[in-house]
């Protein structure tokens, strides 16, 4: 839950999350990073779910190094420019599965069947205007849903990468 409502006429962002389990018989898989930094005259609020598969091994590298990842390529672009963040995070997720990749296998793990969905929500808000843009990235079956007043918005788009 990323919640962008104002009170009393002021600018107020919470995030909040609920993990519950499932029927099924195996453990929690699911890890969620939540975190928030300023870069340059941006303030950066990030949430990212991963919905671990076949253990919990990729969700809780995920959830450790997206952070790092994300905002050392939000630092190269230029955040007024909607295809510059595009790109980072797309950046973001290559390069975080290549790390994990070396990871799995260092850890004789390349061959075991798991992976994880994962959905990661920023919202970029700028210092000087005070305006903010929220970008949303996807992999595997996570999607995100915006809603307006508990319902949900058709003006959000979506589109694939390779």
């Amino acid at each position: 839950l990323l919640d962008l409502t104002g009170i009393e006429g002021k600018s107020q962002r919470s995030i909040g999350y609920s993990l519950m389990r499932g029927l099924d018989a195996h453990a929690q898989e699911d890890s969620i990073f939540v975190g928030n930094v300023w870069i340059n005259n941006f303030h950066i609020d990030c949430c990212a779910i991963f919905d671990g598969h076949g253990g919990d091994e990729v969700s809780h590298f995920c959830k450790e190094n997206i952070g790092l990842f994300l905002y050392k390529q939000l630092e190269k672009c230029n955040m007024r420019m909607k295809d510059d963040v595009s790109a980072a995070i797309k950046s973001t997720f290559s390069n975080l599965n290549s790390a994990l990749l070396e990871h799995l296998t260092s850890h004789n793990l390349e061959n075991k069947h798991v992976g994880a969905a994962a959905i990661v929500v920023l919202v970029i808000q700028s210092r000087d205007t005070g305006t903010s843009t929220i970008y949303s990235a996807n992999t595997g079956d996570a999607r995100a849903i915006f809603c307006r007043r508990y319902t949900p918005s058709s003006s959000s788009t979506s589109s694939s990468s390779s």
